[in-house]
């Protein structure tokens, strides 16, 4: 099954009622950002696998995207 947000608040909502076994994203959404909501869902989960789609091109968020996505 394939859930979709609008935003970075709803993924993050909807990832606490569906518990998915993947989040795929893109760092810039409307209202939260993709990468405050996955320092959240990090908060929640810490396993789950966390992948960052964009055209951004900032080396600073590039580089918070893979920290956030690395798994321990």
């Amino acid at each position: 099954m394939v859930i979709e947000a609008e935003n970075g608040l709803q993924g993050l909502q909807l990832f606490k009622q569906q518990q998915p076994d993947i989040v795929i994203t893109d760092i810039r959404m409307p209202v939260m950002n993709g990468l405050e909501m996955s320092q959240n869902i990090r908060n929640i989960d810490t396993e789950i696998p966390i992948v960052f789609l964009s055209a951004h091109s900032d080396t600073e968020m590039l580089q918070e995207a893979i920290a956030l996505s690395a798994m321990e």
